[in-house]
């Protein structure tokens, strides 16, 4: 496969929300692949423990013990997912656990989630879905790469 195009991006702590690229499928595409990785998944630390605490508290109505703090931290993630769509058809969404999340499509074949999909031809747009965000400047790559033919231009 070869790439066709590949997107950098870089989110804050609190963002939710969704970043949208558009790309145009080269012609004679037979498959698509999309991968989108990101960093930071879990918080690496605490930066106020005491307010933390306070505000956990505040959450559950109730003083909270340190094995609870701890697991509340632990439970925090990043959780960013993409959803592909050829033209104006949804083609896929991707939400699994972990960094890297990737989309494959073809005629005949697709990864979970998602749709096979025959023509791949136009417009292709991924969207990327950002449902939390608990660490400053989280990076993101996605990566858009194509079974395609070279076409002769005449």
């Amino acid at each position: 496969m070869r790439t066709i195009q590949t997107f950098n991006g870089t989110i804050n702590r609190g963002f939710q929300g969704n970043v949208t690229y558009r790309f145009q499928i080269p012609s004679g595409c037979r498959a698509l692949s999309i991968q989108l990785t990101y960093t930071k998944e879990h918080p690496a630390t605490v930066t106020d423990p005491e307010q933390f605490r306070a505000a956990y508290e505040a959450y559950r109505g109730r003083p909270v013990s340190v094995k609870e703090l701890e697991k509340a931290v632990e439970s925090m993630k990043t959780e960013i997912q993409p959803a592909l769509f050829i033209g104006n058809n949804f083609a896929g969404n991707v939400h699994m656990p972990g960094t890297i999340k990737e989309i494959f499509i073809s005629e005949h074949t697709s990864s979970r989630g998602c749709l096979p999909v025959y023509p791949l031809e136009g417009m292709g747009k991924v969207i990327v879905n950002v449902f939390q965000c608990v660490e400053n400047e989280t990076f993101y790559q996605l990566e858009i790469k194509g079974d395609y033919e070279d076409v002769e231009k005449n």
